[in-house]
């Protein structure tokens, strides 16, 4: 068994050439998912919508609030949580469900 001292072992570094502002393939790469991916969770609320200032043509995340929406448990955002929804609309039916009342013939 080797021993190793404390102070030689080394903290992971953050890394830090990641810029400001990511592509989606920049963003995914990161991710070490797949662009349709990416593209996938942005439509479902796992990542953030693109930073506005930039053309429709190329947008572009600020990786800060992609690190941010990634830190979170994806169900820990309520409006995600299908267990949250599907309580939101708990008894909210289309028509009442009580029974109508008939009138008998015996209070005539």
């Amino acid at each position: 068994m080797t021993w190793v001292r404390k102070k030689s072992v080394k903290p992971p570094v953050p890394p830090t050439n990641i810029p400001a502002y990511v592509d989606r393939e920049r963003g995914a790469a990161e991710l070490s998912i797949t662009p349709k991916l990416w593209d996938e969770w942005v439509t479902e609320g796992r990542l953030p919508r693109p930073a506005p200032g930039f053309p429709h043509s190329v947008p572009r995340w600020r990786w800060e609030d992609v690190d941010r929406c990634m830190s979170k448990p994806y169900f820990a955002r309520p409006e995600l949580n299908p267990a949250v929804v599907a309580a939101a609309g708990f008894g909210s039916y289309g028509r009442s469900r009580r029974r109508k009342t008939i009138p008998s013939d015996e209070s005539k």
